[in-house]
């Protein structure tokens, strides 16, 4: 929903539009702020920003994944794939405005079905297959995967890259992992505390219960939570890690050919503490973290860029 106040508590449609010289952008976040052309984003912690802009034909749109940098969190998109089209134009296949769909849910922590980075990637939701590359235009049921034992591909899946007229779900595991985002403790928990937006009747209240999802939580162990920032990361990576009591943690950080990279080990006391990892002599690309607070493992992915 639109927001109906901004951050000054002064009512608004939800929508800015802000003059620029810029008239193409490129992704790299300066459309982010005012000082470089753009427009500098709402309070990220309890707004979605989205940045409708003009992009080169090879970019439709990123998302910023939680526990990225506080100011330029949000999701920017080209104008061609935002909202809904005229169905005309057939040589377009992308005008039912689910770019945004797929970028939202980027958004709410869930990744692509298959890797940029790494061949056969996990995507760590249970209930989707393996994927080895994105599918694209609409291809017939049964379009079986590369990977393993030749999964067939999800490629209605809102995070696959069909045609919009040939997407129409996430799976019940996507479903979890998003609303752990948005559970207390979760990292965009902020969206569904604020009172920026209503639309319907009580729809605050629709959205902390849809938050409250019995599903979710156990996406999130109440024992310990922890965030890894900035990502993308260039020199260094910091891990805040969260509990609610003194524990040991493992920290495990993989490369792309499963090999360890880093691996430490901490003894943390109740309450957060942040630990800083160098990387600036890594190679570039993407790596998994694994966390381990006691018998409770997490994992999550980051990107190191040069």
């Amino acid at each position: 929903c639109l927001a109906n106040q901004d951050p000054t508590s002064r009512n608004t449609s939800g929508v800015l539009t802000v003059p620029t010289s810029v008239t193409t952008w490129l992704a790299d976040d300066k459309m982010k702020s005012a000082t470089t052309g753009g427009s500098t984003a709402w309070n990220t912690e309890k707004y979605l920003n989205i940045w409708v802009v003009s992009f080169p034909d090879s970019i439709s749109g990123y998302a910023q994944m939680p526990a990225g940098p506080i100011g330029t969190d949000g999701i920017v998109i080209d104008a061609r794939y935002f909202g809904k089209k005229n169905n005309s134009d057939k040589t377009f296949p992308y005008t039912e405005g689910k770019t945004l769909t797929h970028l939202i849910g980027s958004y709410l922590n869930l990744y692509d079905l298959w890797s940029e980075t790494e061949l056969c990637g996990d995507d760590f939701v249970e209930d989707t297959p393996i994927q080895n590359a994105p599918t694209l235009g609409c291809v017939d049921y049964k379009h079986v995967s590369t990977c393993g034992d030749n999964p067939v591909a999800m490629t209605m899946n809102f995070m696959d890259n069909t045609n919009d007229d040939c997407q129409y779900m996430f799976t019940k595991g996507q479903l979890k992992r998003m609303h752990a985002c948005l559970v207390k403790d979760g990292i965009r928990y902020g969206l569904v505390q604020t009172g920026a937006v209503q639309c319907g009747n009580n729809n605050l209240q629709a959205l902390q219960e849809r938050a409250a999802d019995p599903l979710a939580p156990a996406l999130t162990p109440k024992s310990f939570s922890y965030r890894i920032y900035p990502n993308p990361a260039q020199e260094s990576m910091n891990f805040e890690i969260a509990t609610e009591q003194s524990a040991k943690a493992e920290l495990t950080i993989l490369n792309a050919q499963g090999s360890i990279q880093k691996q430490l080990f901490y003894t943390i006391s109740e309450g957060s503490q942040a630990f800083e990892v160098k990387c600036s002599d890594w190679s570039p690309g993407l790596y998994v973290v694994r966390l381990k607070v006691n018998d409770e493992v997490k994992t999550e992915k980051v990107v190191i860029n040069k």
